[in-house]
């Protein structure tokens, strides 16, 4: 299955059973792009992102081992909780600092394939439920979204994907 695009805002169009994928910075920072719309709307993704950075690890799916993994490059954080339904959020860790003068694409390609498929061999998806979100990693993070999406039909080719545009 390609990737199917839909315009407006994700947060609208969260659906029972969705799993909310998007870029996350190795250094801690949640502040800029598609974090505070998520952070706003689902605090808990925030708060447990923070805490992951200190040590501590809370409501993550409890089945999946490398959520006590430490926040580097290519880990991911997933986030499991009933509104709606059963619904995840995936904290990945894929962008080497933020962007600057000095790192015009903080966004890490092989960490981001890394993230994508811990994504597919931990997290239960079938035909009932979508993967959704922004265009992860293209935006503040610098990526080139045709290799990104590339990776995405590759990963999760046989599984629906919703990426959202404004």
């Amino acid at each position: 299955m390609t990737i199917t695009y839909q315009k407006g805002d994700l947060f609208d169009h969260v659906q029972h059973g969705d799993r909310i994928i998007h870029v996350c910075n190795n250094i801690g920072g949640w502040g800029s792009g598609f974090v505070v719309p998520l952070g706003k709307k689902y605090p808990i993704a925030e708060q447990a992102y923070r805490k992951w950075f200190i040590g501590e690890n809370f409501l993550t799916c409890p089945h999946i081992s490398i959520s006590n993994d430490k926040p580097t490059l290519g880990n991911i954080q997933c986030i499991r909780f009933h509104e709606r339904g059963e619904l995840y959020i995936v904290n990945m860790i894929a962008q080497n600092g933020v962007v600057n003068d000095n790192n015009r694409r903080p966004l890490n390609y092989e960490a981001l394939y890394e993230c994508l498929r811990k994504i597919s061999l931990f997290i239960p998806i079938d035909k009932t439920h979508r993967i959704i979100g922004p265009k992860l990693g293209a935006g503040l993070a610098g990526g080139d979204w045709n290799i990104i999406e590339a990776m995405i039909n590759s990963v999760f080719r046989g599984n629906q994907v919703t990426i959202f545009e404004l």
